[in-house]
């Protein structure tokens, strides 16, 4: 439920677009019951495997991410792919969405707020066709090559 699956749907039929949630959890009759009641296009793909993951997130115009988290990796995993990313403007996100870049945020977990960033983005990041490219550099600044360098960088002594 901290996910905000449900968050993301209304906000889908709000905007009108449709979406596809992929996985599965405790919270999965509610979340197909919202769906169901509102009469939205909603595709579940249940237990993908890393590789329909994958092609989800290519073949996504953007990811609508409205959980709460300290990292989230979701958001990096789809801009590695090229997808940009409406996330919550806190926690981890802030760090790993650029606003107008490779992302746009909603300042509440609110269906209004979601789908204010949501247009943004459509209008915005999701037509530039440098999106794509620019999602997949930032996602490869954390990378674990480059954990590793910037942890030394700051562990170890400098002269």
């Amino acid at each position: 439920p901290y996910k905000r699956i449900d968050l993301a749907i209304e906000t889908a039929a709000a905007v009108g677009v449709p979406v596809v949630v992929a996985g599965h959890g405790p919270d999965e009759p509610r979340i197909r019951a919202l769906a169901k009641s509102l009469d939205h296009e909603v595709h579940f793909v249940v237990e993908p495997t890393q590789e329909e993951v994958k092609e989800l997130y290519r073949r996504a115009q953007l990811l609508i991410f409205p959980a709460f988290e300290d990292f989230g990796i979701v958001p990096v995993e789809a801009q590695a792919c090229g997808t940009p990313v409406v996330a919550l403007a806190a926690g981890g996100t802030l760090d790993t969405v650029l606003p107008g870049v490779t992302g746009e945020f909603a300042e509440r977990q609110t269906v209004d707020s979601f789908a204010d960033a949501v247009k943004r983005a459509l209008d915005g990041v999701v037509r530039d066709p440098d999106t794509a490219q620019r999602c997949r550099d930032h996602a490869a600044s954390f990378s674990e090559e480059n954990f590793r360098r910037r942890i030394a960088e700051w562990a170890l002594p400098h002269d």
